[in-house]
């Protein structure tokens, strides 16, 4: 059978991003492999070195049931890829596959995958997205990446994908965020990688995520983080709408002083926003996702990283970037969670980056009224356009949320707890409720608390 490969290339919906000469390209770089009735085209422990896209005919499946017997699977479909797992993991191959009568399928080895991915950015997150299917589909015992059993899946996020799993010496849960391919596959993203894994894994802070390990599993990066019960403040937002006054000013302050924290280290988050913010079964506030930190003596790659709806405007520049970069984000996200919104949304990316940069953010008392004044200056100052304008450090910042609460006519009441690490757990539930109640009271908010010892809850 004659096979015209750049014609079924182009028609696949795996290669759509790729251009035409890349195609042609690609035609001359894979092979045409025909088989015949009862050819193997792959055996169950063959080196696991490409992957095969199935132009046509039947292909059977077969895997080998707990006695060794073979057992009949499934057909592998027209245009199916198939044995890409054993590409992206390097394991041999777990079934058999034979022509159930003439069939032709095309080879992609792994140097040509490789070369596509890293080309193709879209593509990276096309073969991610195919691991992730296949993950969640094997048998649990199956899911293993090094030390750690994959349990599910959390979420999806602009760079990768996180797992709740278990540490299976340890019987301790994690999350384990895996980058989407084509960033794996980038020499220079991969220096960055494991550059930044070395500066997040000396974070230690209560408001802050904590990294444990980091490794690499199906030919892309993985880390390893605590696992934080709870939702984010996107998810939140989502399904309550704004958040009151008193929740906004103690989210601020505490992702304040985990920023404060960062950047008396010399450390750039750079991708601050709802969705890396999460409020723990306590209440208490978790900035997480490290992943594009940088510490501030280093250049900005070409390439913009963050997200358009809260990234500053010498971020969009590529200029040099210092924590001052962060409390416009940490701006953007407070200003969010007062309004519902961003101050900048369209369907066009490029639209909101010029939102930033020439339209500047909206005064917040112009957007809601009933504005504090200390939250209302908060948001102003951080969101101003020049970081020469903004507040210079998150402790200048936290000094005006704190003046906040030394107006004319308020009272202030002090309370110390105690209570033995076996009771942590329903010390959390307690204090979750009350908070709830102070909160729900007309002129009452929370101000900042301290807490002591090492597995303690700050509340």
């Amino acid at each position: 059978m004659s096979v015209n490969v750049s014609l079924f290339l182009r028609g696949h919906p795996f290669f759509r991003e790729i251009g035409d000469s890349d195609l042609e390209r690609l035609s001359e770089m894979v092979e045409v492999q025909q088989l015949e009735d009862g050819e193997f085209l792959i055996r169950a422990g063959d080196p696991g070195d490409c992957a095969y896209l199935v132009v046509s005919g039947k292909l059977r499946i077969v895997v080998a049931d707990s006695e060794g017997e073979p057992q009949f699977v499934r057909y592998a479909k027209t245009r199916e890829m198939i044995g890409e797992m054993a590409l992206l993991t390097g394991e041999a191959r777990s079934a058999h596959v034979q022509a159930d009568g003439v069939a032709t399928v095309l080879q992609l080895t792994s140097t040509v995958f490789e070369h596509l991915v890293r080309r193709y950015p879209s593509l990276g997150e096309v073969v991610s997205k195919l691991l992730i299917e296949r993950l969640v589909t094997l048998d649990r015992e199956k899911r293993i990446v090094g030390p750690y059993q994959l349990i599910d899946r959390l979420g999806m996020g602009g760079m990768g994908v996180v797992f709740r799993a278990i540490h299976s010496r340890l019987n301790r849960s994690v999350a384990i965020k895996f980058l989407y391919h084509h960033h794996a596959l980038n020499d220079e993203y991969r220096s960055s990688f494991e550059r930044e894994t070395n500066i997040i894994s000396s974070l230690d802070h209560p408001n802050i995520v904590r990294v444990q390990d980091a490794g690499e599993a199906f030919r892309t990066l993985y880390l390893v983080m605590e696992l934080v019960e709870g939702k984010t403040l996107s998810q939140l937002q989502n399904s309550q709408g704004p958040f009151s006054v008193r929740k906004v000013r103690r989210i601020v302050r505490e992702v304040l002083s985990a920023l404060g924290y960062a950047a008396s280290l010399g450390i750039i988050h750079r991708d601050v926003k709802p969705q890396n913010i999460i409020l723990d079964r306590s209440g208490k506030t978790l900035l997480t996702d490290f992943g594009l930190a940088m510490y501030e003596h280093m250049s900005q790659e070409e390439d913009l990283y963050g997200t358009v709806e809260y990234v500053s405007p010498e971020q969009i520049e590529g200029g040099a970037i210092d924590g001052r970069a962060d409390l416009y984000s940490l701006g953007i996200t407070a200003y969010e969670m007062l309004s519902g919104s961003p101050p900048f949304m369209d369907a066009d990316p490029y639209r909101i980056l010029d939102g930033h940069m020439k339209r500047g953010v909206p005064y917040m008392r112009d957007v809601v009224p009933h504005c504090p004044a200390d939250l209302a200056e908060f948001v102003d100052r951080s969101t101003r356009r020049d970081p020469g304008d903004r507040f210079q450090t998150a402790q200048e910042a936290l000094s005006v949320l704190d003046r906040g609460g030394a107006e004319t006519g308020l009272r202030r009441r002090q309370l110390e707890v105690e209570f033995e690490e076996a009771f942590v757990s329903d010390f959390e539930t307690a204090w979750s409720q009350v908070r709830d109640q102070l909160e729900a009271i007309p002129g009452v908010r929370l101000c900042r608390e301290s807490v002591e010892g090492e597995d303690s809850v700050s509340p």
